[in-house]
């Protein structure tokens, strides 16, 4: 229908009394649907549209002037298109598949209204990215269900670290995303606390009749807070620990242009800018030591005390595996 409109408006601008049975042809829909647009562009939009018995037609009795029904402006257009290159991280999945049909529902609804040149805009705009879980669709459908309705929820999950998977029965409580992965989390009556799933290795979700109460305490923001991604500790609080790092060279550029994490502050610690060091407030260090570990030799662990220790560990078993 949004696609039919500014055409049917051009139409009837022409002056040339177009009715339904000429629209119907033209748009190759049936009278019934160009009678039905005719009766919301009148009626919903305030258009000043009649029929004139003379010319068997349609026609404005007045000047409409400029329509602006769904005028976007230039932010718009930005965020629609930033929009549109957040999913590149799940491209190829089932997932991507479906929220692309829905864009493209969406951004044809536009035309008329502003000209999307997208080959313009990816000449100036671009989004890459790596890693990327592959989602699946039908689950994300049975977890909707699930936290939308507060069904209890059931799966069989291997955990890290684990040579065979389990029967797990939850309350799930909210589905995330973090660096293209998709994340469960639910309370589990079981061991009276919230947990984290990997969605790809859900197996054989279950959505069942036993319905659950949303615990008050839970907020999504809250719970990563202190963390550098998913990793909660299984949800419990913890005091936050403070992250130092010394950064030098080209590492100290990056650390001042990228953030992390909400508590994180840059120093110079040199004149010339070759010299930083980065804090963080964390309760979760696991996803610190891979973060750290990226940065190579320009990243020195000053505290806490035990992560420099888990750092010289790691680094003397990579040293052995790259020995000759």
């Amino acid at each position: 229908m949004m696609e039919r409109l500014p055409k049917i408006i051009k139409e009837v601008e022409s002056g040339r009394y177009p009715n339904c049975t000429s629209l119907a042809e033209k748009f190759e829909v049936s009278t019934k649907t160009i009678q039905r647009d005719m009766e919301y562009l009148r009626d919903r939009q305030g258009l000043p549209l009649e029929y004139d018995r003379t010319h068997h037609g349609y026609h404005f009795t007045s000047e409409i002037g400029h329509l602006d029904q769904l005028s976007l402006s230039v932010e718009d257009v930005g965020a629609l298109f930033l929009a549109r290159q957040v999913m590149e991280p799940i491209r190829g999945t089932r997932l991507a598949n479906a929220l692309a049909t829905s864009f493209s529902k969406l951004t044809r609804m536009l035309e008329g209204k502003v000209d999307l040149r997208w080959q313009e805009l990816e000449a100036v705009y671009s989004s890459q990215s790596s890693g990327a879980i592959e989602a699946d669709l039908e689950l994300f459908g049975t977890l909707a269900e699930a936290v939308i309705e507060q069904r209890v929820l059931q799966f069989s999950y291997r955990s890290k670290g684990q040579a065979r998977r389990t029967r797990r029965t939850v309350n799930p409580h909210h589905v995330t995303q973090v660096n293209g992965g998709w994340y469960l989390v639910a309370y589990d009556p079981a061991k009276e606390g919230f947990r984290v799933y990997t969605m790809s290795r859900l197996i054989g979700a279950k959505v069942l009749p036993e319905k659950f109460e949303r615990r008050a305490d839970f907020d999504p923001n809250d719970f990563f807070k202190d963390s550098l991604g998913i990793w909660n500790e299984g949800g419990q609080s913890q005091q936050p620990v403070e992250l130092v790092v010394r950064v030098s060279g080209w590492l100290v550029r990056l650390v001042e242009d990228r953030k992390w994490h909400p508590s994180q502050t840059v120093k110079l610690l040199s004149d010339d800018g070759s010299l930083a060091e980065v804090r963080m407030k964390l309760s979760h260090l696991i996803e610190a030591k891979n973060l750290v570990l990226g940065w190579g030799a320009a990243a020195e662990v000053i505290k806490p005390k035990a992560l420099r220790e888990v750092m010289r560990e790691e680094v003397e078993k990579m040293s052995e595996l790259y020995s000759d």
